[in-house]
C-alpha cells in the first residue's frame, strides 16, 4: 500500500466529510446517471426525428418526379 493511501485512509477516519461534501457524494451519481439518460434521450429522439424527417422529403421528392414523368407523357391518341 502506499504511503499517501495509508495517509489518506487515516485522515478520512479522523475527520468527519463536511455536509456540503456529502451532499455532492450523494447525490452525484443519481444526477449523473439522469442527466446522461436525458441527453441521450433527447439526442437519439432527435437523430430519429431528423431520420425520418429526410426520408419523408425524399419521398415527396420521388412522387413529385413521377407524377412530372407522368404529365409528360403523351395522351391517348
Amino acid at each position: 500500500m502506499h504511503p499517501t493511501a495509508v495517509l489518506r485512509n487515516a485522515q478520512a477516519a479522523s475527520k468527519a466529510p463536511s455536509p456540503h461534501a456529502m451532499i455532492y457524494r450523494r447525490f452525484a451519481k443519481p444526477v449523473g446517471k439522469m442527466l446522461t439518460l436525458c441527453v441521450g434521450s433527447y439526442y437519439s429522439l432527435f437523430y430519429a426525428w431528423e431520420w425520418l424527417e429526410q426520408r419523408e422529403l425524399a419521398r415527396e421528392s420521388q412522387q413529385q418526379q413521377q407524377q412530372q414523368r407522368r404529365s409528360e407523357l403523351p395522351g391517348p391518341v
